[in-house]
């Protein structure tokens, strides 16, 4: 059975990289961009949504997971 866990889901995103200065390059992290949780304005809330995410600045938040990190949401790809 496959392990029901971010890197086998289909809604595993790109991979996350991080600018470093001292490389003046973007260097790769561990981590991926979740495809399916998403950021919703306070308007956008309704009850029955398992997970959203909201940032402080009510602007821009997404959820960045690592491959090994599973959810109830997975959907093999």
């Amino acid at each position: 059975m496959t392990p029901k866990i971010c890197g086998n889901c289909k809604h595993l995103g790109e991979a996350v990289t991080n600018y470093s200065y001292e490389t003046d390059k973007d260097e790769p992290t561990s981590y991926f961009v979740c495809g399916l949780i998403k950021r919703v304005d306070r308007s956008e809330l309704k009850s029955g949504q398992v997970a959203t995410l909201q940032d402080g600045s009510d602007y821009y938040a997404r959820l960045l997971v690592e491959s090994d990190f599973g959810c109830n949401l997975f959907e093999g790809k």
